[in-house]
């Protein structure tokens, strides 16, 4: 049976061995997780008649192996005088909505003195050549007679940026800004670096209002397209990213950051945790927003999700990004954690990294994929051993993201809501859209609506509801009011009836109306969806059919 030496150097002392084991690993076939990805059609072969494949080697690799002998060197030092800091056991952890590292170790008693004086004490851990950097925070001490302990707690230097080292604020965004832009200009006194890896979009000028830490904003526009936060190790700098860089059906095509065959971990776990698998979801922005179905190519979208709505989702970039985000995460799944001996060099990782795209090898070549959600790096008697959880897809959702912007307006003819949408003064175009709240008692409800025949001048147009869904069988919103140049729709309470309206009902109406006997154009018409509340009262929107 293969087996795994670890050896640990300590800058205490004369630099003596302070453990060293053979670790037992759990070898054999465990649980089989097979991601049923949908087959690569590869292009044309060049001239020749060479086949093309896709490259999918993994940029590092942990092979099975017989043996991982490893010799670590573990150092901790007090950047404040530069001298090194004896600790029994530490972990350093993060995950995908982290914006910084955390120190959690344990030492003997008489460090309480060193970390409770002076200045705050800033350590550099460095395990094997990688280097984190942590301001402690927390200090903790147990006596008991004849010995005692005390625990440290800390975070990467990323938060400096946030609280308690800086007083949250309100934050407005004077003019038109990108998304990066309020990230970034956040950071105006902090130090704090942006790495933007996300589609950058406009947010229209004072749509942003937000109270908070400068590291908080770069939290809520991160947060507004469900992107993942990572910190640097050592630097204050905490990049965005994409929470899929692909779809979990199409991760069989691209190129893992790194292979794992199973034979390689200490201990793995597979926890089943499926999630429903829609197929679409209306996104939306609120005073200022943009509304569109977003849903997965090579289906109708038609298994669709409570709508999302979110006061930084101004343009199609942020709605498809925000979507896909959602939709990526829906459908058969499991969590994956694996324990790993912590090895360095060669083909070698090192620290895995969160957002990772990991390739794992079960015996007999069967092989699944996952994103990595957190990474634990931990250092205990001598070993050290970093453990990783996986979003694991154990089925194919159904397809890639498509969005369905609303569509330019038709040369004539087009119907279009009212802004506001509440009464017949104001403008009328095919583009207005918004949001409210659905209650009467709300401050500013919406619970009544108003759409023309931009432009009418003399056609005869009648108006009909074209359809109403509602997955909780809610009573239809009726037209009370029409004429051919308007029309008046009246939301009802979800056990019928109204005005007012305290409770309404929830589903998506369509508004269609034909115009000298022509009947509007699917894609032309009207929609306004209503959601449960999140909090006080449901909400609506509306704008034009995606």
């Amino acid at each position: 049976m293969p087996d795994v030496s670890s050896l640990t150097e300590a800058p205490w002392g004369t630099g003596t061995l302070v453990g060293s084991g053979l670790l037992d690993v759990v070898w054999g076939r465990g649980t089989d997780v097979q991601s049923l990805g949908g087959t690569y059609t590869p292009g044309p072969p060049p001239s020749g008649g060479t086949p093309t494949t896709p490259n999918t080697d993994a940029d590092f690799v942990i092979p099975a192996a017989t043996n991982y002998r490893v010799v670590h060197t573990v150092t901790v030092t007090d950047l404040r005088d530069s001298q090194p800091v004896e600790l029994d056991s530490l972990s350093l952890s993060c995950d995908d909505g982290s914006v910084c590292w955390t120190l959690n170790a344990s030492g003997a008693r008489d460090l309480f003195q060193r970390f409770t004086t002076g200045d705050t004490p800033v350590l550099d851990v460095v395990i094997d050549g990688y280097t984190w950097r942590f301001i402690v925070e927390g200090v903790r001490r147990e006596r008991t007679f004849p010995a005692g302990s005390v625990s440290i707690t800390g975070r990467s230097p990323t938060i400096v940026a946030g609280e308690p080292y800086q007083f949250p604020q309100n934050w407005v965004n004077d003019g038109p800004s990108t998304a990066q832009q309020l990230a970034s200009q956040a950071q105006a006194f902090t130090g704090l670096e942006i790495d933007w890896q996300l589609e950058d979009w406009l947010v229209p000028d004072r749509v942003f209002s937000f109270t908070g830490s400068p590291l908080a904003v770069v939290q809520r526009v991160a947060e507004s397209v469900s992107a993942v936060t990572r910190a640097d190790l050592v630097d204050s700098r905490v990049s965005l990213l994409p929470r899929y860089r692909a779809l979990p059906n199409e991760w069989r095509e691209q190129v893992p950051e790194v292979e794992i065959h199973i034979d390689a971990s200490m201990t793995d776990s597979w926890e089943r945790s499926d999630k429903p698998a829609y197929t679409g979801v209306y996104v939306s922005g609120q005073a200022e927003g943009a509304i569109a179905k977003v849903y997965l190519a090579g289906t109708t979208g038609d298994q669709l999700a409570p709508m999302i709505t979110d006061a930084l989702l101004t343009e199609n970039i942020a709605l498809r990004q925000r979507g896909e985000a959602f939709l990526g995460q829906g459908g058969p799944q499991a969590t994956v954690r694996i324990t790993l001996p912590f090895l360095t060099g060669s083909t070698y990782p090192g620290p895995i990294e969160v957002n990772w795209l990991v390739r794992v090898v079960e015996p007999g070549n069967v092989v699944f994929y996952g994103v990595v959600r957190s990474v634990s790096v931990s250092v205990q008697f001598g070993v050290v051993t970093q453990s990783i959880t996986l979003e694991v897809h154990t089925a194919d959702i159904a397809g890639t993201t498509t969005i369905i912007p609303a569509p330019p307006p038709p040369a004539d003819g087009e119907i279009g809501w009212y802004d506001p949408v509440i009464g017949l003064s104001g403008g009328l175009a095919h583009t207005n859209s918004g949001t409210g709240e659905l209650s009467d008692f709300a401050l500013s409800p919406v619970t009544t609506l108003y759409a023309g025949l931009v432009g009418w001048t003399n056609e005869t147009v009648t108006w009909s509801i074209a359809s109403w869904t509602s997955g909780s069988s809610h009573p239809s919103p009726t037209i009370i009011a029409s004429a051919d140049g308007w029309v008046q729709i009246q939301w009802e309470n979800t056990y019928g009836g109204g005005p007012p309206i305290a409770d309404g009902s929830i589903g998506t109406l369509v508004l269609t109306a034909t115009v000298n006997g022509t009947p509007i154009a699917a894609g032309e018409r009207l929609i306004a969806v209503s959601t449960p509340p999140t909090g006080d009262y449901p909400t609506i929107a509306w704008g034009p059919e995606p």
